[in-house]
């Protein structure tokens, strides 16, 4: 018998015996469905391990209080699309018995008892867990004080997101109709192992989680896959300690379009897994664009519909002048066909926003009459929430209200602490108000969700920045220097790292930096900056300033 601290999530199906009386075929199709395409993904993607399965529910222990939560919140995300399944879940983190593979004792019985006392599609956690997660997930949870739990000796203070709110309604219903459907099958894995069907698992949420960050494309994980849709169809094998995954990628029609196999060994088991699943994405979304680029281009330009130009500005380059410009022009298109869908739109803001970061701020120019029907345009349509996610951080660069910016970035996070939109602006909000360590808890979850995102590079020079803003220039320079490889002509990011050389008394690095901004923006100055870039005073950006004038920026 071993007692550990650890983290338990309790989870219960709603409504099970009333489901089971009116139809039991059909609620066990829908559970073991469930369990397949989402359940059992998300648990495994977290380390989660099932450990009480009783048809109904399910108790779930994790290694952290932070992997539990999130895998409960972004699993209660998911069951949004299933028209039939809702769940509960309370999750504890406390000592546990550990016995025969099974656990006892009162961390358990806390989560049940969170359980039974949360609403459909709800999460519940108690104050010691609450207590070690990071400043993106607690804006979601509401303070329901301290309660009185059945067969537990001392009030436990009690933390809750309740059930699918408007804003989140709003989000999962545009992801669902998103410009091109893909269903990702489940990974098959032969044997059927417990490691290797773990590991199936993981890869699936991961390929799930990756792919879902383009909001051109709905991603769904089908034990079946719907018919005229794009499928993802990936198969594990062992033999020994030797791996081979291979995926097959079709078109709506059913032809292939991609066949991709990868082998490894179970002694690098993650990193293999990692650098496959990154593999992967890249070739899925490379394979379909072009497939749709092709279809696209024996069309003529008249004859093309808004989705149509929004694919074509799908795999924009944020990197380079050329196609920004050219993919701006793309979406301008598509949004001048008043599109019923905000995609369009939210690219084409994502696009101009990004182009005076990165040196291009003709384009921002040449494009600016369009922001205000962009945006008019996302609020018509009854989306503000996405409103809210792609313009925080452009509004509060236009009004400089600290206040007013802190506000929409919490009810934003609140709702989407996952939306990848929602974490970059939230960052840069937190990164240029004087809060770099927020900034950074955003920049962070960014990059682990969302890698390949358009504005990876951004979230990167981001982090670099905010680590920066901290005084941890060796650490801010290998992110720096990761988004300037990918943009060399990103001036925010040759800034940040001008201040983090002369900081470390590197100043003949410093110096050179400096001449490399001055090719893209001469006789830039301290006053320069202060007049485009909406940073609060305070020490982080003093910190920020003393930096650059050791490096001879002018006042």
């Amino acid at each position: 018998m071993d007692i550990e601290l650890t983290a338990v999530m309790a989870a219960d199906v709603v409504g099970y015996s009333q489901m089971m009386g009116a139809d039991a075929a059909r609620t066990l199709g829908n559970l073991r469905r469930m369990r397949a395409e989402l359940f059992a993904p998300m648990i495994a993607s977290y380390r989660g391990k099932v450990v009480k399965n009783m048809g109904d529910g399910w108790i779930v222990t994790f290694a952290s209080a932070s992997e539990a939560v999130t895998c409960a919140m972004r699993l209660q995300n998911k069951i949004v699309l299933e028209p039939e399944i809702r769940i509960r879940v309370g999750i504890h983190i406390g000592d546990v018995i550990k016995e025969d593979e099974d656990v006892f004792g009162e961390g358990v019985n806390i989560a049940a008892r969170l359980e039974a006392l949360t609403e459909p599609g709800g999460v519940s956690v108690s104050g010691a867990v609450y207590s070690m997660l990071d400043g993106t997930l607690r804006p979601a949870f509401d303070d329901v004080g301290e309660q009185e739990l059945k067969n537990i000796d001392q009030p436990v203070r009690v933390w809750s997101r309740g059930g699918l709110t408007e804003a989140r309604q709003r989000l999962v219903m545009q992801q669902k109709k998103s410009i091109l459907p893909l269903n990702i099958v489940p990974v098959g894995c032969t044997p059927q192992t417990d490691e290797l069907a773990s590991l199936a698992n993981a890869m699936t949420n991961d390929l799930d989680t990756f792919l879902s960050t383009w909001r051109w494309l709905s991603v769904q994980v089908r034990l079946e896959p719907d018919a005229d849709v794009y499928v993802l169809r990936p198969v594990l094998r062992a033999s020994g300690s030797r791996l081979r995954l291979e995926t097959l990628l079709l078109d709506p029609s059913g032809g292939s379009i991609g066949h991709f196999k990868h082998d490894g060994a179970m002694t690098d088991i993650f990193d293999w897994q990692d650098a496959t699943v990154n593999d992967i994405v890249d070739r899925v979304q490379i394979n379909i664009l072009d497939n749709e680029r092709e279809r696209i281009e024996a069309i003529a330009d008249a004859d093309r519909s808004w989705k149509d130009w929004t694919l074509l500005a799908a795999r924009a380059d944020f990197t380079t002048r050329t196609s920004l410009k050219e993919n701006a022009e793309y979406l301008r298109r598509a949004m001048a066909m008043n599109p019923p869908d905000s995609t369009p739109h939210q690219l084409f803001l994502g696009i101009t926003a990004t182009a005076s970061t990165f040196g291009f701020a003709d384009i921002m120019q040449e494009f600016s009459p369009q922001i205000p029907m962009a945006v008019a345009r996302i609020e018509d349509m009854g989306q503000a929430s996405a409103r809210k996610v792609t313009m925080a951080y452009p509004k509060y660069v236009r009004t400089r209200n600290v206040a007013e910016a802190h506000a929409e970035v919490a009810a934003v996070m609140r709702d989407m602490p996952f939306d990848p939109d929602a974490l970059i602006n939230a960052g840069f909000v937190f990164m240029f108000t004087g809060h770099a360590a927020r900034g950074l808890e955003c920049f962070q979850k960014f990059r682990t969700y969302s890698r390949f995102h358009p504005l990876s590079i951004g979230a990167e020079g981001g982090t670099g920045a905010c680590l920066m803003l901290l005084g941890r220039y060796e650490e801010a320079l290998a992110h720096l220097d990761t988004a300037l490889q990918a943009a060399p002509s990103y001036t925010g990011a040759l800034r940040w790292k001008i201040a983090c050389l002369a900081h470390l008394g590197r100043m003949a690095e410093a110096k050179e930096a400096l001449a490399c901004h001055d090719q893209y923006v001469p006789g830039y100055t301290i006053t320069d900056l202060r007049k485009s870039v909406p940073y609060v005073d305070g020490p982080e950006t003093e910190r920020y300033l003393d930096g650059l004038r050791r490096a001879g920026v002018a006042e």
